[in-house]
């Protein structure tokens, strides 16, 4: 009797070992599904912030913009010259989205100004230029 209880027991830990295996391996699963949903969330946040500037400048440029007589007063160089500024503010803005190293992680112990994150003037979301883009 006492032995059929000893091998049930050890049955039911043996249950018990490979249900918190399989918890272990779930839990690991989820909590790299969440870092990468987080960054995800991030990029997301920053492409429809982007999306809705590109739209207002757009939905600005229609309502203001008189397409017929505008063009037909521009020069030949001053239309050049027009269009060289839009690609250097394209180049410039595409430039420093890639070049900005990106910030440190809540595990970082560094402070904000041991972080060598020069484009911050100040330590959170108050930033000047983290608002701008």
């Amino acid at each position: 009797m006492i032995s059929d209880q000893d091998k049930e027991l050890a049955d039911l830990k043996a249950q018990i070992e490979a249900k918190k295996a399989a918890v272990l391996l779930l839990d690991t699963q989820m909590l790299e599904d969440n870092k990468d949903n987080v960054i995800e969330e991030r990029d997301n946040r920053k492409l429809a912030k982007d999306n809705a500037a590109s739209g207002a400048q757009l939905k600005f440029i229609q309502e203001k913009y008189d397409f017929n007589s505008n063009v037909r007063n521009l020069r030949p160089d001053e239309f050049t010259e027009l269009e060289n500024t839009n690609n250097e503010v394209r180049t410039s803005i595409h430039t420093n989205r890639l070049s900005r190293p990106s910030p440190p992680s809540k595990s970082d112990s560094r402070t904000c100004a041991e972080s060598s994150r020069p484009w911050r003037t100040t330590c959170g979301p108050t930033a000047s230029t983290d608002s701008v883009l």
